[in-house]
């Protein structure tokens, strides 16, 4: 074999040992690669899952916050809105009692000054009796609002009212059977009952002014106790259709109006410190911002 021959079998061989070479460098730069590319994947998924993650509890945190914003806000809402409730139901219980202390105050100061007339009488007792029973309706009305601690001062301030106005209407009862009585004595039929009313104005003539009915009392002054064996005798010669109540006029000359006075006047200092306490206990349940009108 020439020269040129061995020199082309060596170059032939060097190619042969340089492909082999060349696949397993190129297989190693290819694992490499896929190993790098594998590493970054894995990095990038966990970036994501820790991404994922923070943003997840982000939302969680922000959904939690915005909750209880709501929660807060509904709460408030509602605190605010029982107060307003209250506030109403409390006020107008306070106005109704004040409607029925008018009513009745201004139907004895009527009545005594005659300002009632007789077709009259039976309209102004409806209009204290549609006064009493709107009160009774509001006390219904704070008892359901509460609080526990209002419910029984409301009870006892809309019962010292009714108490006084009650003494108001009993005086009306007396003062209005004394004028009427008084009335037919001055008639053409007077002659038939003069006795009788002699009898009791003498009666109510001598009759000490105290918290007392003489006629029920153990210390009774003889001029009383004659006085009214003196009535009783005159009682029993008043006419068969004697058209009043003998007990109602008896109950007048011995000190009735004036004893219905001075419990009416007790009565309405009761409700009015019953008022007090009342609205001071409001105050609190209301708060300083909160007051109930009328007061």
């Amino acid at each position: 074999m020439n020269m040129e021959g061995i020199t082309a079998l060596v170059a032939a061989g060097a190619a042969i040992v340089a492909v082999p070479a060349t696949l397993i460098v190129g297989r190693l730069q290819y694992k490499g690669a896929i190993a790098a590319a594998d590493r970054t994947y894995q990095a990038g998924i966990a970036q994501a899952e820790a991404a994922s993650r923070t943003g997840i509890a982000q939302a969680e945190a922000t959904y939690r916050a915005a909750l209880d914003a709501v929660r807060a806000s509904g709460a408030e809402a509602h605190t605010q809105w029982l107060r307003d409730i209250r506030r109403q139901s409390y006020s107008a219980f306070l106005l109704a009692c004040s409607e029925v202390a008018d009513v009745a105050s201004k139907l004895a100061l009527d009545t005594a000054k005659k300002r009632v007339p007789a077709d009259q009488r039976d309209a102004r007792r409806e209009e204290l009796a549609a006064a009493i029973a709107r009160l009774e309706n509001t006390v219904m009305i704070v008892d359901l609002e509460g609080p526990e601690a209002v419910s029984p001062l409301a009870e006892l301030l809309a019962s010292a009212v009714k108490g006084a106005a009650q003494e108001c209407t009993h005086q009306c009862d007396l003062f209005e059977a004394w004028t009427d009585f008084t009335r037919f004595e001055e008639g053409p039929d007077g002659n038939t009952v003069r006795g009788y009313f002699q009898a009791l104005l003498h009666l109510e003539s001598i009759v000490p002014l105290t918290n007392e009915d003489p006629r029920r009392s153990n210390r009774m002054l003889s001029e009383v106790r004659e006085a009214l064996d003196h009535l009783d005798e005159e009682r029993q010669r008043l006419p068969f259709a004697f058209p009043f109540s003998t007990s109602a006029l008896e109950d007048y000359a011995s000190g009735a109006f004036y004893r219905s006075a001075a419990a009416w006047s007790e009565k309405d200092t009761i409700a009015e410190r019953a008022r007090e306490e009342f609205i001071r206990t409001v105050r609190t349940v209301l708060g300083p911002s909160q007051t109930p009108a009328g007061t």
